[in-house]
């Protein structure tokens, strides 16, 4: 395995931990998309997630 498939691993993996970190704020949260906590994580996710995408090309 080389060391691009290991990052992209990890970092899907770190992207399956923050979404549900994510799902389960947003419960604690009552559904309240606006709160700061929940923008911040939301935020963290889509930077994973373009890393991921960004990483894979």
């Amino acid at each position: 395995m080389n060391t691009l498939s290991k990052n992209s691993d990890y970092i899907n993996l770190e992207i399956q931990n923050v979404r549900h970190q994510l799902q389960e704020l947003i419960k604690s949260k009552e559904g309240n998309l606006l709160d700061s906590k929940v923008l911040d994580l939301s935020e963290y996710l889509d930077s994973l997630v373009v890393k991921y995408a960004n990483d894979k090309e």
